[in-house]
């Protein structure tokens, strides 16, 4: 079971979006979306009638949003995902493929996001259970950031472990305003203010 950890805020129709994109690209692995909404009812009423699991709280930010979600999930596999990734035919499936060339295929698979080497930076990943809970104290994200910088530190951890690898053809398009794929709504706007702490 794969369990796909989204949060999101204030942007209800590209939510919807981005799981129906989820959805189509799956093909038949066995997966559950969690949706965590960041105190957003148009959010969650957007999503109400699709194949999600929405858990609303405060706000938050993204980091705690994936953490909290993880704690819900039923899968052996997180993936960390974004309402602003465009995700591609046989993402799942080139990811999956990645990880069982780990050793006991356990640990973190970067994502192509069609602007970073993902050798580098991964700005979307999976990561196991049994590496987040032996590795990384039982989280998705360090849970200090704000919401830059945490994909960082996580790649870097999984490479001193010897626990990471890209798939350059599990490809999730990031679509941000930063890779001239997107305005810079409100939503971007108020996450800066973490930059400087983060």
């Amino acid at each position: 079971m794969i369990s796909i950890i989204l949060p999101s805020i204030g942007r209800p129709e590209q939510l919807a979006r981005s799981i129906m994109g989820i959805t189509m690209t799956i093909s038949q692995v066995p997966a559950e979306i969690i949706v965590v909404v960041d105190d957003d009812m148009a959010s969650a009423k957007a999503v109400e009638n699709l194949p999600v699991t929405v858990k609303t709280r405060e706000r938050l930010g993204p980091i705690t949003a994936w953490n909290y979600g993880a704690s819900f999930a039923n899968g052996d596999i997180f993936v960390a995902a974004s309402d602003d990734f465009e995700w591609h035919d046989g993402w799942l499936t080139h990811a999956l493929s990645a990880l069982k060339t780990l050793p006991d295929s356990e640990g973190m698979v970067g994502f192509n996001d069609m602007h970073h080497d993902g050798n580098v930076l991964a700005t979307n990943f999976l990561v196991t259970r049994k590496y987040a809970a032996l590795t990384w104290g039982g989280v998705i994200y360090c849970p200090h950031y704000k919401g830059f910088f945490c994909d960082n530190e996580a790649i870097r951890r999984a490479q001193r472990d010897r626990r990471y690898i890209w798939a350059a053809e599990a490809i999730t398009e990031h679509r941000h305003w930063s890779n001239h794929k997107a305005v810079k709504d409100v939503i971007y706007s108020a996450r800066d203010q973490g930059w400087g702490q983060d």
